[in-house]
């Protein structure tokens, strides 16, 4: 009884000062308690809850913001990620027209080219043809175009009037004189007596690039210069 005075009278001095939370062990389990007085009088109103309880909803707060925290972690890293995406997406998409635009200016410059220009695959088959070479030869763009063979080319031309010599020998001399990985030059003759030069050139993955230049007036100018340059020597006369 004793003890239970002296208890009451240290609450009551501790709570002099307002309300008084304890933490005590009461039967086993750990206790949140709170004491206040009442005014003047001799009397303590208590209330208790355990710990597990008080926490229990700061346990719940502090999952509630966990939850939050990496659900905002989830959508900063798929923002992110799609922005990422798009980067990219906007990177190939550019990088698709600059070639596109690279590649129609190649076109168009291969296309103005004075010469007939022709590319070869290793396996013999047209990798690019201009226009300057179909409207030398009057051929059919149907069929001289990428993947077109070279014999299908020469037999063609054969067809159309513009080769006149053997389709299985050209085939052979052509491919003899790439054979030497050096580029080769040669004048035909085509049906309506215009001279072409052809010039091939081997490339490093066993196709090559041909040109076509029709030098039909150059050689005419140079006959003709010749035959000026003849015809204005004077004749030698014999001494007497």
């Amino acid at each position: 009884m004793l003890a239970n005075k002296q208890r009451f009278a240290e609450l009551s001095e501790q709570t002099k000062a307002g309300t008084v939370e304890l933490v005590r062990r009461v039967a086993g389990e750990e206790r949140q308690i709170v004491i206040e007085k009442l005014g003047h009088y001799p009397l303590l109103l208590t209330a208790s809850r355990t710990v597990d309880d008080a926490l229990a909803q700061w346990r719940g707060a502090a999952i509630y913001i966990s939850s939050a925290a990496g659900l905002l972690l989830v959508v900063i890293a798929a923002i992110v990620v799609l922005g990422i995406r798009q980067l990219k997406s906007y990177e190939t998409l550019v990088k698709a027209r600059i070639e596109a635009d690279q590649r129609i200016q190649l076109d168009a410059t291969i296309d103005n080219m004075t010469q007939g220009l022709l590319m070869f695959d290793a396996s013999e088959r047209i990798v690019v043809c201009n226009r300057r070479y179909i409207e030398m030869y009057g051929l059919s763009p149907e069929v001289v175009k990428p993947g077109c063979s070279f014999r299908d080319l020469i037999a063609h031309r054969k067809e159309t009037g513009s080769f006149a010599g053997d389709i299985d020998q050209y085939h052979r001399e052509v491919l003899e004189a790439l054979a030497g990985k050096i580029a080769s030059s040669r004048t035909i003759q085509t049906g309506d007596s215009r001279s072409i030069r052809i010039v091939d050139q081997p490339m490093i993955n066993g196709g090559w690039v041909a040109t076509h230049e029709d030098i039909t007036e150059q050689l005419r100018s140079r006959k003709e210069l010749e035959r000026v340059q003849t015809s204005s020597i004077p004749s030698s006369r014999m001494c007497p």
